[in-house]
Formats: structure tokens, C-alpha cells, sequence
């Protein structure tokens, strides 16, 4: 028998059985939690977006870009673009600059980006990467913009990875 420093006396039998029950719940809780990884993985994304677009959304509205000697970020410049058409190609030459360091899970891919007029949902423009006519439609996210001189108007802004691959996922 054992004693302790307050003088209880502990049972070898009950010690060795306390030892061999945290073992074995051990074991259950090692077999339980190794067996998840086995049955399979589990992208739980919604359907509107993901974490890497929604980064890459903001990163693209918030990259700084020198416009008629001013600097402002993209979603000025989509704003400028909205009052004034002659920003066309600028805007697109600096979103595709922007886009192109996105990274893409393969190798025929493109991020893409959409910008509407809202509450009307009409097109204002498409700017596109990779003209594959999408195959495959992945990663997308939305983000809207108040129009300085329309306060009952936004813009929605979609970004999305195009593929032509089923790998894209």
C-alpha cells in the first residue's frame, strides 16, 4: 500500500485500474477523432463566397493606383469610371495588372471581375483575365460601394476564379 504525504492510504488495485480506464478512454477518443480525417475532408464554403476571394476583394478596392496625378485606390477609380466613361482604360489595364498576381489553383484559370449598377443590376463592366467562357465558376464574393454623387445608388463588385477545369475547386 501507498501512503501519501496527508497519511490516505491509495490501493494499488484502484491506482493500476484508474491508469488502465484513462488508457482506454484514451484510446476511444484517439480511434474517434483519428477515424475523421479518413472519411473524408469537408470544404464548407458559402455559396456567395470564400475567404480567398474575399481577401483578394479587398486587397484589389483598397490597392493604391495614381490616376491623373492623384493617388486613390481601385474602388475610386471604379467610382471616376461610373461618372465618366473615359476611365475605361485604365481601369482595365490596372484590375488586370492587380488580378494577375492572384494565385490560381490551375494552370487555365482567371480571376475575373464584374461590377453592376444597383439597385437596376445592370452591367456596367466586365474585366477578364482569361477569356474561357467559364467553364467552371469558383471562389466568387461581392462587395458594394456608395456612389459619391447617387447616395441612393451602389455599385456591387464581383470577383470571381474562372476555370476550365473541374480542379478549380
Amino acid at each position: 500500500m501507498l501512503k501519501n504525504k496527508k497519511g490516505f492510504i491509495i490501493d494499488p488495485v484502484i491506482l493500476t485500474s484508474c491508469f488502465v480506464a484513462f488508457f482506454i478512454i484514451g484510446l476511444i477518443f484517439y480511434f474517434l477523432f483519428s477515424s475523421v480525417g479518413r472519411l473524408g475532408t469537408y470544404n464548407i464554403v458559402s455559396e456567395e463566397f470564400s475567404s480567398t476571394a474575399d481577401y483578394g476583394l479587398l486587397n484589389y478596392l483598397r490597392t493604391p493606383v495614381e490616376v491623373d496625378g492623384n493617388k486613390i485606390n481601385m474602388a475610386d477609380l471604379i467610382n471616376l469610371y461610373y461618372n465618366d466613361k473615359s476611365y475605361d482604360e485604365i481601369l482595365t489595364e490596372k484590375t488586370k495588372k492587380i488580378l494577375e498576381t492572384f494565385p490560381k489553383p490551375v494552370s487555365v484559370s482567371g480571376w475575373n471581375l464584374n461590377v453592376y449598377t444597383m439597385p437596376e443590376d445592370k452591367t456596367l463592366i466586365k474585366i477578364r483575365t482569361l477569356n474561357i467562357l467559364g467553364w467552371y465558376e469558383n471562389r466568387k464574393t461581392f462587395a458594394y460601394i456608395p456612389l459619391s454623387n447617387e447616395p441612393e445608388k451602389y455599385l456591387k463588385i464581383k470577383l470571381y476564379l474562372e476555370c476550365q477545369d473541374i480542379a478549380c475547386e
